[in-house]
């Protein structure tokens, strides 16, 4: 309990300190700002960072290269400048509005706080009795003091919130700070998909063949494949990411991509995950059950193409910063991963794509 009121008392030091140093700077007051004053450019995504001999390295080049960790940064130094920038507008406000009133800041602080931070007899009493075992030890009088002490602080911290906000709506403040765009993920196309390929709305799906939880998924997206205008509207798109921790599914994921030369991607998917015997032998029969050719399968498998695919799909996954099986992107959006059918559509609610299936399904 002490610890509130030590917080609090903090942020009543901080207001006046920041309020001092605002009180002699030569910027405009709060409400006279221009749009875009003061404000910083950022780097140009066509900037030049580097130059190796004739080759030039721009900004967007190195974002894509250092991938989602870049966007996660800045979304954590957006976070703090948002919340300097707040506390800084709070202060301006409380030295502009005690400047008009003649008073100090702590002055002014204590004439809008002090007379609402006092707890009533029925509030004392219910916390003594919610805090009583935590309280006991110090005691009836120390432990109703403490709680006194913590409910009057609490009271001052609201209403400091309040003040904070009424001098907000008093004054032009405009925010001027722009949060950066959120990651959207960045894939190569591919010909390894579930659905129609001309589906208005796309799902990728980061998985791997031995990953249970990848394997729970098949039947909901199964479902979502069968549903009554999904299948035409929703292309799921199928990335490797084949985890160091299960043998075979490397091994799984280069024989779905061979699959996929011989146009029989979906149905080699599907197998891959039924069958989970991903040796060698193991992959023979389940191409065999799949109906592929053989000879050109086995020829496929000895070349290093395949291979670069699922190369090429583990290097997106990095740089968009997925690290685990299965990762579902819906139109470049994170999604969480759905249990079952209705999930997913609780998922998908307000997307384009669910209004316009539930528009024709009610026809």
């Amino acid at each position: 309990m002490p610890r509130t009121i030590v917080a609090t008392s903090i942020v009543f030091l901080a207001l006046s300190t920041w309020a001092t140093a605002l009180s002699g700077s030569q910027g405009e007051t709060a409400g006279t700002g221009k749009p875009g004053d003061n404000i910083s450019p950022t780097p140009a995504d066509s900037a030049v960072v580097a130059r190796v001999d004739s080759i030039e390295i721009r900004q967007s080049d190195l974002d894509a290269y250092a991938g989602r960790e870049v966007a996660s940064l800045e979304q954590k130094l957006y976070a703090l400048r948002s919340q300097a920038l707040n506390n800084m507008i709070d202060a301006r406000l409380v030295q502009k509005e005690a400047s008009r009133q003649h008073l100090t800041v702590d002055q002014l602080l204590d004439k809008e706080l002090g007379a609402s931070s006092t707890p009533s007899e029925v509030e004392i009493e219910r916390d003594w009795e919610s805090n009583y075992d935590a309280l006991r030890a110090i005691g009836e009088v120390g432990g109703r003091y403490q709680v006194m002490l913590d409910l009057e602080s609490r009271h001052r911290a609201a209403r400091l919130r309040e003040y904070l906000t009424q001098l907000r709506k008093q004054n032009n403040v405009a925010i001027l700070l722009r949060a950066p765009e959120s990651p959207k993920l960045q894939v190569s196309p591919n010909t390894f998909f579930l659905g129609q390929n001309d589906a208005g709305s796309e799902l990728v799906i980061f998985q791997d063949y031995e990953c249970p939880f990848c394997r729970q998924l098949e039947p909901v997206l199964e479902s979502l494949l069968k549903d009554q205008g999904f299948s035409s509207r929703v292309k799921i798109t199928i990335k490797q990411l084949p985890l160091s921790m299960h043998k075979g599914s490397f091994d799984a994921a280069v024989a779905a991509v061979c699959a996929g030369q011989q146009q029989a991607f979906p149905i080699m998917h599907k197998l891959l995950f039924e069958n989970q015997n991903h040796t060698e032998d193991g992959l023979t029969k389940t191409a065999m059950e799949a109906g592929l050719s053989m000879p050109a399968f086995r020829s496929c498998l000895a070349g290093d193409a395949p291979r670069r695919i699922v190369l090429a799909d583990m290097e997106e996954a990095r740089k968009n910063g997925v690290q685990a099986t299965p990762s579902l992107f819906f139109n470049n959006d994170p999604i969480v991963l759905p249990n079952n059918l209705d999930e997913l559509r609780t998922v998908l609610q307000g997307k384009s794509l669910l209004r316009e299936v539930a528009s024709e399904t009610s026809k």
